[in-house]
């Protein structure tokens, strides 16, 4: 998907998210940060450079953050939260927050069993920003696969899953961004349409 295709996407989805009513200018700036940290094209033709899945995922996380002034910082914060228990416990088995998004992009089965995704840029720990959670269904049973800070290094050991209390932290006050199905369905449908618009012509 072309970034500019992505930019106005984004932009559509996120209007509505906040009673203020978020605007395309905002998400323009977003976009100009991603590219100022190096996290997606900046050459000439940047607008019409077909993005990989990591870089759509990095667009998806810099609105996580109420600044467009530090979507950039938030993008290459949250693609990195590892997953509580190691990638055994982690949505289809991934190293990242970031490659397990991927996977619900690349993937339209790995969308089938999800319900939401949660992410939060918030200080979860002490000096440690950032948090998210995949929540789906596996055959009968739910589940979720959190993910956090890298320097959490107890929660990142095989097993400390069974043991996570998503409660245990220490603000006692974090504000959250919730992806529903929908959303990654919309960016499957679109990198199909641009798939299908390559072949024939």
């Amino acid at each position: 998907m072309i970034a500019k295709r992505l930019e106005t996407l984004i932009a559509n989805e996120m209007r509505n998210t906040d009673i203020a009513r978020r605007n395309e200018a905002e998400m323009v700036q977003r976009f100009q940060k991603l590219r100022d940290f190096g996290v997606l094209p900046k050459s000439r033709g940047k607008n019409a450079e077909d993005l990989s899945s990591l870089e759509i995922v990095s667009a998806m996380l810099s609105i996580i953050t109420v600044k467009p002034g530090f979507a950039g910082v938030a993008a290459k914060t949250l693609i990195k939260l590892c997953p509580v228990g190691g990638p055994n416990a982690s949505f289809g088995k991934a190293d990242s927050f970031g490659m397990a998004l991927a996977t619900l992009i690349d993937d339209s089965n790995a969308l089938e069993g999800l319900v939401e995704v949660r992410v939060s840029d918030s200080e979860i720990y002490t000096n440690c920003h950032g948090r998210g959670v995949i929540i789906y269904h596996d055959g009968n049973r739910g589940k979720e696969s959190y993910y956090v800070g890298e320097t959490a290094i107890s929660l990142l050991q095989p097993g400390a899953e069974k043991k996570y209390d998503p409660r245990d932290r220490n603000s006692c006050m974090i504000t959250e961004t919730v992806f529903l199905p929908r959303f990654f369905e919309k960016i499957q449908r679109e990198l199909q349409r641009e798939k299908m618009y390559q072949v024939s012509s």
